[in-house]
């Protein structure tokens, strides 16, 4: 079962932390400026899908690009890991 605890950590604003299977893991969870919200409600919305799916599709074809475009370049640190 996860359950999320956040608070302070290292500096960061916005950490949960999560207990699954015994084990504790922190994970950073980033903050998507304000003046974003609406334009990704509103992208979701007419597309039928949830803000999270579409924030993620967007993160994952950002990456990719980049990769892309690293490889392009020769660019060793191209993977993700």
């Amino acid at each position: 079962m996860l359950r999320p605890l956040k608070g302070r950590w290292k500096g960061f604003d916005k950490v949960s932390i999560v207990y699954q299977k015994g084990k504790m893991q922190v994970m950073y969870s980033p903050k998507i400026e304000e003046e974003f919200i609406p334009i990704l409600y509103k992208l979701a919305k007419a597309r039928g899908i949830s803000m999270v799916k579409l924030v993620n599709e967007m993160i994952r074809k950002g990456i990719e690009s980049q990769m892309v475009r690293n490889q392009e370049k020769g660019n060793e640190s191209s993977s993700m890991d």
